[in-house]
């Protein structure tokens, strides 16, 4: 769930939708930047049909991910061209498993405020200072509205606009023209993860999304819930993309059992041959 301060600036123009379905894949990609079996009824809460693959379009367009289609599966494999190498990592990233960006104040803000959300949340990431002062953002404040005006082509009414609503996360002052720009206490009282490894949602989706892919009869909430917690037992054995390549193909190998309904304890047997236990 790592966003890369690099990759925020790459989001200054995108629709309501884009934003939500990028964030969306952000939250569950794998550790190689994939996100595998995408619906267009996965987003049903979020968007409407259209709103689903002109946001998909968009984001291809826009260099932001790249799609394989799966046609007898209707579902989509979706790439998010990002590195997730350590160095770009090193120079910062983003946790979208933080609280602060669970929040319905975050979920309620258009494309644009969340863009300059997530810019003032980075450049106020740095640690606690030696004299123990939080991190504050100085600009002057014409060097700020002429920045943002150009980035987000919007007015300099609209940005004022924009940060009178980030005020649910920051403290916005001025002094002698200039802007100082902190998190409130808000924003630190949600800095802290919203599960413990950031993993989850992707382990949910993963296991949701091959269930559906390869048809599994009566896969109910508790049967995803059991397939989930099998990467608890092996993940101190094998790396988080090779239990979901062999959870795929266990949830696989279920389906083709005659007249057999969803059985966690089924699959399971299945992945112990798959890692070959």
């Amino acid at each position: 769930m790592r966003l890369p301060y690099s990759v925020i600036e790459k989001l200054n123009n995108l629709t309501n939708c884009e934003m939500t379905l990028y964030l969306w894949l952000c939250e569950r990609q794998n550790n190689r930047g994939v996100v595998y079996g995408v619906r267009m009824a996965d987003l049903k809460n979020h968007m409407s049909k259209q709103s689903f693959y002109n946001a998909l379009n968009g984001l291809q367009s826009k260099q932001l991910i790249y799609t394989l289609y799966h046609k007898s599966e209707h579902d989509y494999d979706i790439g998010l061209f990002m590195k997730h190498d350590h160095e770009e990592c090193k120079q910062g990233y983003i946790n979208l498993n933080n609280q602060i960006f669970q929040s319905d104040d975050f979920k309620k803000l258009n494309s644009r405020e969340k863009y300059l959300m997530l810019s003032l949340y980075a450049k106020t990431s740095v640690n606690i200072s030696s004299s123990g002062t939080k991190a504050i953002h100085r600009k002057n404040k014409n060097e700020f509205y002429k920045k943002y005006t150009t980035i987000l082509n919007r007015s300099k009414r609209r940005i004022r606009e924009y940060l009178h609503d980030l005020r649910k996360f920051f403290n916005i002052n001025i002094h002698k023209e200039m802007y100082y720009i902190g998190r409130n206490r808000n924003t630190y009282s949600l800095d802290k993860k919203e599960d413990k490894n950031g993993k989850l949602k992707h382990r949910i989706h993963n296991v949701k999304a091959m269930t559906k892919r390869y048809g599994i009869k009566g896969a109910t909430d508790k049967f995803i819930e059991d397939v989930v917690k099998l990467y608890k037992n092996y993940i101190k054995m094998f790396d988080e993309f090779k239990l979901d390549r062999a959870i795929a193909k266990a949830i696989e190998a279920h389906s083709k059992d005659n007249n057999r309904t969803a059985s966690a304890a089924r699959v399971h047997q299945y992945l112990r041959k798959e890692l070959a236990l």
